[in-house]
């Protein structure tokens, strides 16, 4: 049996981590508006979930469909998965379907960084050290690097 002390503190964890996961994602989500409203997109697409990935595979040179598509592959596996299919064809399609997300938006957020005018190794920024660390290093390069043509344009 669980003391009320042990409760307590696990409510409180979990608030803080929740807490933590909404400022991450505030984070993102206005990191990204400003990259969007940088290369020539409207801010506010960075605030809807299924078009800001659309935007992020448009800016990549990709197709925005390509967004939808895996979106709706994904509702259909975990809806099939809550109808009760199971078995290890749908965890195996699943796992295809997040993967093929995953690759065509690296290759994505490569083609924005070129885009952007920045170098390679800013992509592998994003791959070793997260979304939230590249944005933050696209949004500080792409200022100063507007900021410098500015300058030079004087």
């Amino acid at each position: 049996m669980m003391s009320d002390g042990l409760d307590a503190f696990s409510v409180v964890t979990i608030v803080m981590f929740v807490i933590f996961l909404l400022a991450m994602e505030i984070l993102r989500r206005w990191l990204w508006s400003r990259v969007f409203r940088q290369l020539g997109e409207r801010a506010w697409k960075a605030w809807v979930p299924v078009v800001d990935l659309c935007t992020v595979f448009k800016l990549g040179y990709m197709s925005p469909y390509l967004g939808v598509a895996t979106y709706a592959a994904i509702a259909a596996l975990l809806l099939a998965g809550i109808l009760g299919y199971d078995g290890l064809g749908l965890v195996m399609a699943l796992f295809f379907v997040v993967l093929g997300l995953a690759i065509c938006s690296l290759i994505a957020i490569f083609r924005i960084g070129k885009r952007a005018g920045l170098p390679w190794a800013i992509f592998l920024v994003y791959f070793f050290a997260g979304e939230i660390i590249w944005l933050l290093a696209l949004v500080v390069a792409r200022y100063y690097a507007l900021k410098e043509q500015a300058g030079q344009q004087q």
